[in-house]
């Protein structure tokens, strides 16, 4: 199952100003905001008040409203400072701690958001000429330097130790949210219903990451926030439905995928790129289809291994389907990695082994093979 993670709580105290008495408590929406490539906002704040001088980085937010949800809170705010629209992807945690200086309890409740679009900010005076508000956009690494920079003042340190267990725990979300790993290098995220998404193939490979398939369905993706070297198995939307939803830095499709995507290099023999090889894979499923090594031990093969459906019968093309097996006997991996199959993992011995059975079912003269399905 993709992993779960626990809503962060934290308690913190004011370590800066002595602890005299609260009068009020604030509660508050705040959002981790990121963008389509990865990178996320933040407010710059430039203050000189009962505080200090202080120059800040700080997550978009701000009290929530009599009759107003933190969800709707959070998504205002975004609005309003950054000139944001954005979805809430999901609850972060909630982190409570105070402002011994103004005797506050603050409940700051966060939320993880993906920004779809920016337009024109609506600030209030204040915000403008009192804190100087201004929009901040950085990588993950340039804010977590941010944060430590800006913690050399006491505003600055409260803040910091408020919002970087948040904004890692973000990372550590955006990074594993829906991926199954598999080893060090690979992972994927699941195939799915409604709508019919094929398994995500994810492979780290050094400073590039590929994707084998892209699958169907925004809430696939969410946390596929960089720029990918994409392997399209075949044309079927289920594989091929989110491509333009992502950032590409190179596509790889076969001539047939090609026709239907209108995008892409076509590969119609074997290349490739260090220890990763894409190749050319016979299939009675779909025409045009792709698979992908990595290394000596796993190798995606998308639907490949699949026949075609019609009228409740599997339909294999007896050359096509000889042609697979010759294909998946060359391999060096002995692990297949096949959409749609629970697990997704499978032995190629075991793939092997049922082709072959199905191989020995041809009729002669007859080029299909025909299977009732269950």
């Amino acid at each position: 199952m993709p992993e779960i993670y626990e809503e962060l709580e934290l308690e913190l105290k004011d370590e800066e100003w002595p602890f005299e008495y609260t009068d009020h408590e604030r509660l508050i929406a705040r959002a981790v905001l990121f963008d389509g490539e990865g990178r996320f906002w933040f407010v710059r704040a430039r203050r000189d008040d009962d505080f200090g001088k202080a120059t800040l980085i700080e997550t978009s937010g701000g009290g929530v409203e009599k009759g107003e949800t933190p969800e709707a809170a959070v998504l205002r705010e975004l609005r309003e400072e950054l000139g944001a629209e954005a979805e809430i992807v999901c609850r972060i945690g909630t982190v409570r701690d105070c402002y011994n200086l103004i005797h506050r309890h603050n409940i700051n409740n966060y939320f993880l958001c993906r920004a779809f679009s920016f337009g024109e900010s609506a600030l209030t005076r204040d915000e403008k000429e009192d804190f100087h508000l201004a929009p901040l956009r950085l990588s993950y690494e340039e804010a977590e330097a941010e944060y430590m920079e800006r913690a050399e003042t006491p505003i600055g340190r409260l803040i910091a130790n408020r919002e970087l267990p948040v904004l890692r725990r973000a990372k550590e979300i955006l990074d594993g949210a829906g991926r199954i790993r598999i080893n060090g290098r690979i992972s994927y995220i699941e195939a799915g219903e409604d709508p019919l998404s094929a398994d995500i193939g994810i492979i780290e490979d050094g400073e590039k990451t590929w994707l084998f398939d892209v699958g169907e369905g925004e809430r696939r993706i969410r946390s596929l926030t960089g720029r990918y070297s994409i392997v399209l198995s075949h044309f079927h939307r289920d594989h091929t439905g989110n491509l333009e939803k992502l950032d590409s830095e190179e596509l790889f499709v076969s001539k047939e995928t090609c026709r239907h995507v209108k995008a892409g290099t076509v590969v119609t023999e074997e290349v490739s790129f260090g220890d990763i090889r894409i190749f050319p894979l016979p299939s009675s499923h779909a025409k045009g289809c792709l698979g992908l090594e990595v290394g000596k031990e796993y190798a995606f093969v998308g639907d490949a291994l699949y026949g075609r459906k019609k009228d409740g019968v599997l339909i294999y093309n007896a050359q096509l389907l000889k042609e697979l097996i010759d294909t998946l006997s060359a391999l060096k991996a002995p692990l297949l990695l096949e959409s749609h199959r629970k697990g997704f993992v499978r032995s190629k011995e075991d793939a092997l082994k049922e082709l072959k059975d199905i191989y020995g079912m041809r009729v002669k003269n007859d080029p299909e093979i025909r299977i009732p399905s269950n």
